[in-house]
């Protein structure tokens, strides 16, 4: 385990002066590498101020909502940076996401102005006409450059970039937004949770232990919090080097964990069962990442992993609208650690009550810092005043998941409270799946739910009631759902039943479902031969 440095990495709030003082500080030194593309802090900080300068000539103005939807690559950073600096809030967007669901996010947030990969462009192309508030679409080309034909009354991104390295003189505090973080939307439409343009001091738990001479690997995608608060803005403040990769593919992890000579990296949900089970080589320990951040590690393959790969993996547990998290700094298997310095925790029963060690309940967390204890609330959702005031009570904030903690102070995650399921590393809503496919004219209704895989997380399966005349076949579902949701929403089950399990009160029995789980009935995709599109 490395040991605290103490660097504190620069001692400012804003996201504009954290960019400023690294690169006074760390000047030439690499501050981005992707693949052969390098990007010293010095550069960052121009490039930043030169496309903030470009948007406001657009017309963007401090405090307006900027969606930026597109794969893992330098300017996603530089835009995010970009628009920090000028004080506007940048709003990312699951590149994945189609459709409905991708409506409702760009049109929620209020958003005037998008910029958008053009991997991406023919899915927000195919739902233009439903937005309304948006004014400017701004498309970079990217590896494609003049191969890609700008379509008409779109902006090219380089065209923003300007002459101009001065920084946009906009008045900010560190209450001003930066991000709004939209949750996945697991008890209904998705949350959007509002970021303070000073990153938060209870997430700055991993900042301290990077040093200027480490380099950070991530291929997590950049619209996640992960990429963003456990790489991005730790590497900014400590004068480490980000290695950017454009996605996860456990054929080529290693091989680009070498290229960038990396030393530590994250994991989220399957990822490391993914490389577990890939066909052992002589050079898996002869690889350069000694430290893995990571959350959802199988506890049966921990130790194994570790050897395998000669590293060490630090458990840890947080959520976007969440209020600090724990580490497990200590390696103890299975566990999700201690809280953080910044916060406290307790467990609860249904009613509330506090529970003791080995007793399974709701984790409440609250800050340690008095002043903030003074709040009405420690989380806010953009436009959803009742969602903000039921995530806090009593000073503490309600985390949804049930865990338990043992007679030492070690926590360990027990389940999720909320009816979602988690699978390839993505919170997925029933709610969200079930209105989908309830829209299909021959569907009378429909139930969605978690079935457990073999890589530790969830398959989706969904139940389905056609109307009495109608008839459907599994795959026509599929097809339904492949072209109005993220690849890895779409069901893997599906069976049809003539009615759903009901209480009194017209609730459908989820629980009775998932006991029942795959049965002899049960339709299976990956046996169909049919693969979902991406």
């Amino acid at each position: 385990m490395p040991e605290n440095n103490n660097q504190k990495g620069p001692e400012v709030l804003l996201m504009r002066d954290i960019i400023q003082q690294s690169a006074e500080q760390y000047g030439d030194k690499t501050f981005l590498n992707f693949y052969d593309e390098k990007y010293s802090f010095r550069e960052i900080r121009d490039l930043s101020n030169q496309i903030a300068n470009g948007l406001i000539q657009l017309g963007v103005k401090k405090g307006d909502h900027v969606c930026i939807m597109m794969d893992n690559r330098p300017n996603y950073i530089l835009s995010w940076f970009a628009l920090n600096t000028m004080g506007a809030v940048m709003v990312p967007v699951n590149v994945f996401l189609k459709g409905e669901g991708l409506t409702y996010i760009i049109d929620h947030c209020d958003a005037e102005t998008i910029i958008v990969g053009q991997q991406v462009w023919s899915t927000l192309n195919d739902i233009r006409p439903e937005l309304k508030k948006l004014k400017r679409i701004i498309i970079d080309r990217g590896e494609e450059g003049d191969r890609f034909e700008m379509p008409t009354k779109t902006i090219d991104f380089s065209e923003i970039i300007t002459d101009d390295k001065t920084q946009p003189k906009v008045t900010l505090s560190e209450n001003d937004i930066g991000r709004i973080l939209y949750t996945s939307g697991t008890t209904g439409v998705p949350k959007g949770v509002l970021i303070k343009m000073g990153p938060r001091k209870d997430r700055q738990g991993l900042g301290n232990w990077y040093k200027p001479e480490d380099i950070i690997y991530t291929c997590l995608p950049l619209f996640h919090g992960n990429a963003q608060n456990l790489s991005t803005i730790p590497a900014l403040n400590s004068g480490a080097s980000l290695a950017l990769g454009r996605r996860f593919s456990a054929s080529r992890f290693w091989d680009e964990a070498r290229q960038y000579n990396a030393n530590w990296t994250s994991f989220l949900g399957t990822m490391i069962s993914i490389l577990h089970s890939q066909p052992e080589k002589p050079e898996d320990k002869e690889q350069p990442i000694r430290t893995v951040v990571a959350a959802a590690t199988p506890k049966e393959i921990w130790k194994e992993f570790e050897d395998r790969f000669n590293l060490k993996i630090i458990e840890g547990y947080g959520s976007a609208d969440g209020v600090g998290g724990m580490l497990n700094v200590d390696g103890r298997v299975g566990s999700i650690g201690k809280p953080l310095p910044s916060c406290e925790a307790k467990v609860v029963d249904d009613e509330g009550n506090e529970v003791g060690p080995d007793n399974v309940g709701e984790l409440l967390l609250r800050p340690k810092d008095p002043e903030l204890r003074k709040l009405k609330t420690f989380v806010h959702y953009y436009k959803n005043e009742d969602a903000t005031l039921n995530k806090t009570e009593d000073g503490w904030v309600k985390s949804g998941d049930y865990v338990f903690y043992d007679s030492e102070g070690y926590f360990y995650f027990a389940d999720r409270k909320n009816d979602f399921m988690r699978r390839r590393g993505e919170n997925i809503s029933s709610w969200e799946v079930e209105n989908i496919i309830n829209k299909h004219p021959d569907v009378l209704e429909s139930a969605v739910f978690g079935v457990k895989s073999g890589l530790g997380e969830d398959d989706v399966m969904a139940i389905v009631v056609t109307h009495s005349t109608k008839e459907l076949e599994p795959l026509d579902v599929v097809k339904w759902c492949e072209k109005r949701m993220a690849y890895f929403m779409v069901p893997r089950y599906i069976e049809f039943m003539d009615e759903l399990p009901k209480t009194g009160t017209h609730r459908v029995k989820k629980v009775e479902l998932k006991n029942r789980g795959v049965t002899d009935n049960t339709w299976d995709l990956e046996n169909s031969g049919h693969k979902v599109k991406r």
